[in-house]
């Protein structure tokens, strides 16, 4: 992909298997001060380098050496402040993150080392003290939390490499976190209609006291609208925050979806898709009273309450309240609504469609999926019982019992299968 940035410069971001790290899939992103046409050029070039390994020594060609080694600290406020400002709206909350992370925990660490001469074993340092150090709660940092403070670093390694402080792109350099799989593997990950149902009612009754000032508010927005707007579309999380209210048609009653925000940047979808998505008459009522109670300078969709973007923390918390209190059956035992993932409602929809029978091509462009592959696991959730199965069993059985077998049936004589069974 390439594109022309709002300051003037070309990015050029395409996906490559490198052939240097056992087929490890990464990503290439840099800034170039060309025109768009010669980045164009220059991209098949970019991208046959890659395949081959020598994507290192072609950048380090064409890219002079820093004329002074900047010092880790500096830089790494730079990106802050650079970073934010380029933004806008959209780096508020990940602004003040990557201030705490970068002054509390980076700069401590790296202090005024040189940022090109920081190394792999550095890195590997870094992800080492940080798993040994106790937080201030007393309690040692989690895997998510040092996969966060590891994502700011690797913001600021990068953006020093394409502001050319240094040749390589020690981002790269830093080994991702292995996901830790869930111990329980009966984990499921989407609700039902009818448990959707009860989820959205417990939030709109809620919200439904709050105004008429019968207990205290317990989330930061409205969150009936945006829980039902996840659930009907099926869009992502980041998705979602990205929408604003002239992707909305209630008329035509669908809504755009051709941008995505990842580390509060608004870029293209996951897919590079632009989708029309279909909304029921009811949501776009609802949505009507919504946008008019907005403000008009605003455009973004669903802000926070802050008037940014949301953001998957905000939603989990939601989550977490509908987990304790949304009772599914009073038993005994109650049994209360399992808590499920913000990418739950996207698994959400996918697996009603497919209960629905709806099409797996059909899914696959709702869902804004490159692949029919990943259709089926909503397919395989959704698989009903096959009743007709269960009936022809019980009708032989029955007319077994009642002696009226017919020559298409099946008959077994146990004393051939005996025979042929081997003797222990």
């Amino acid at each position: 992909m390439v594109r022309l940035e709002q300051n003037g410069r070309v990015r050029v971001q395409f996906k490559y298997v490198d052939p240097r790290c056992r087929g490890e899939r990464r990503t290439f992103n840099r800034l170039f001060d060309v025109s768009l046409a010669e980045a164009r050029a220059i991209e098949p070039e970019l991208r046959r380098a890659a395949r081959e390994g020598k994507l290192d020594r072609l950048l380090g060609v064409a890219v002079s050496a820093p004329t002074s080694a900047r010092a880790f600290s500096t830089v790494a406020r730079q990106y802050v402040a650079v970073h934010a400002a380029a933004s806008g709206k959209i780096g508020g909350g990940f602004k003040r993150d990557a201030e705490v992370v970068v002054e509390n925990h980076l700069i401590p660490f790296f202090a005024d080392r040189p940022i090109n001469a920081i190394t792999k074993f550095d890195l590997e340092r870094f992800r080492a003290a940080k798993r040994a150090e106790v937080s201030p709660r007393g309690k040692p940092y989690s895997l998510k939390t040092i996969y966060n403070l590891e994502t700011v670093l690797r913001g600021v390694l990068r953006w020093a490499w394409e502001c050319g402080h240094t040749r390589i792109d020690a981002g790269l350099l830093l080994p991702a976190i292995p996901k830790k799989r869930r111990e329980n593997p009966e984990f499921k990950n989407f609700y039902t209609p009818g448990e959707m149902a009860l989820a959205l009612d417990a939030v709109a009754a809620h919200e439904a006291r709050v105004r008429r000032k019968e207990e205290p508010r317990r989330f930061d927005l409205e969150w009936h609208l945006v829980l039902w707007f996840m659930f009907e579309s099926g869009v992502r999380i980041g998705e979602l925050s990205a929408l604003t209210r002239f992707d909305v048609n209630t008329r035509a009653r669908t809504v755009r979806v051709n941008k995505n925000i990842y580390l509060a940047v608004v870029q293209t979808t996951k897919g590079g898709d632009d989708r029309q998505l279909p909304l029921s008459p009811d949501i776009c009522t609802a949505m009507d009273d919504h946008v008019r109670s907005l403000d008009p300078d605003n455009p973004i969709l669903f802000p926070n309450s802050r008037g940014g973007h949301l953001s998957s923390n905000s939603l989990d918390k939601v989550l977490a309240w509908i987990a304790d209190t949304v009772v599914v059956d009073e038993g005994p035992p109650v049994r209360k609504l399992h808590r499920i993932t913000p990418h739950g409602f996207r698994h959400s929809c996918g697996t009603a469609l497919a209960a629905a029978d709806v099409g797996a091509e059909k899914i696959r462009l709702h869902l804004g999926h490159n692949d029919l592959q990943m259709v089926q696991r909503y397919v395989h959730l959704a698989t009903k019982p096959d009743h007709e199965i269960n009936r022809r069993l019980v009708d032989l059985l029955r007319r077994a019992r009642q002696g009226t077998e017919e020559p298409g049936d099946v008959v077994v004589d146990m004393q051939k299968v005996s025979a042929t069974r081997p003797h222990p």
